[in-house]
């Protein structure tokens, strides 16, 4: 059975794949992912850890947590190299 911080941290890596965030880049706010996904907020912050972890944000107190668009973020730099790949 998948944790429920891991279920928040697949539907994050969803919307940094897709580039569904906010036009500043700013992910969901721990209080709407807490209220969609009906659990405290400390599995909410292990998910957003485990981005920062993985180095594909950054945390901005007060403001969310940021998408990083550059060379360290794994997501970005491989669909860079094959910008003509088409997903699946």
């Amino acid at each position: 059975m998948i944790k429920k911080w891991e279920e928040i941290y697949e539907y994050l890596l969803e919307i940094i794949r897709l580039k569904t965030f906010d036009k500043n880049g700013f992910l969901p706010s721990e209080n709407s992912l807490k209220t969609k996904f009906k659990v405290l907020i400390q599995s909410v912050r292990k998910a957003f850890y485990k981005l920062i972890e993985n180095k594909l944000v950054e945390a901005y107190q007060g403001k969310g947590y940021k998408i990083l668009q550059n060379e360290y973020n794994v997501l970005f730099s491989f669909s860079n190299l094959y910008l003509d790949a088409k997903s699946c």
